[in-house]
């Protein structure tokens, strides 16, 4: 079988292999499942972002100023409405009872770019300690320092290791974003080249008590720019 990249949201609608659209938590009929729909079919999020905090551990004024640039032409109303289902998703990963493993690391470029003011930055990152504290959530800042670990650039990228439906195993597939929508891998062999980067990634990352410190630090720095 060759490469299997499937477009979502932007081509045909699809599942992940062993999904149908009534598997779905928010039975996705006639269109692609979107992230949402996804990490509540996930058992584990295994996850490198470079250049952003991911979606689940941000904070709502993080998002905001986002989605205040990237959907500009759009009424504050939808923008609140885009809030609300980002906050109501971090609920798979917050909730009491058997939420999500996350496996989280981020290039340090992604703690350093300023989003929405050194205020938001602040909080932002001080929320990132409050999150990686949680038993569920692991965090890694993958430094400046350890350069290239792959030996050539790396987009960001998401595994989700599957729950299984009416007893049946479901493949992990792999998601990404881009300026056109999102895609995911569903080959065993991409699955397995990611989660080998993945690897090589957090072998040079800080561990989560560094992790932590690093965070505090650039944290200050924002807090003094404020």
């Amino acid at each position: 079988m060759g490469n299997q990249t499937t477009p979502l949201g932007v081509a045909k609608p699809h599942s992940p292999p062993g999904y149908s659209p009534e598997s779905l938590p928010f039975h996705s009929h006639g269109r692609a499942p979107t992230r949402a729909d996804m990490e509540a079919c996930a058992l584990r999020l295994t996850m490198y972002h470079n250049n952003i905090v991911p979606g689940l551990l941000q904070t709502a004024e993080y998002a905001r100023a986002l989605d205040r640039i990237y959907f500009a032409s759009e009424p504050e109303s939808t923008l609140n409405r885009r809030l609300q289902l980002k906050l109501e998703r971090q609920i798979f990963v917050t909730r009491k009872t058997r939420p999500i493993v996350v496996d989280a690391i981020l290039h340090e470029s992604a703690i350093h770019t300023q989003v929405g003011g050194p205020a938001v930055m602040e909080d932002q990152l001080e929320h990132l300690v409050e999150m990686s504290k949680r038993p569920n959530i692991t965090l890694r800042v993958l430094p400046f320092t350890a350069g290239h670990p792959l030996g050539t650039p790396a987009g960001s990228f998401t595994i989700l290791d599957m729950k299984p439906i009416a007893g049946t195993e479901n493949n992990p597939v792999v998601y990404f974003d881009s300026l056109v929508g999102a895609a995911c891998l569903e080959n065993p062999e991409e699955v397995e080249t990611h989660r080998s980067a993945i690897a090589s990634i957090r072998h040079t990352a800080l561990d989560e008590v560094s992790t932590r410190t690093r965070l505090r630090q650039v944290g200050k720095t924002f807090s003094r720019k404020g």
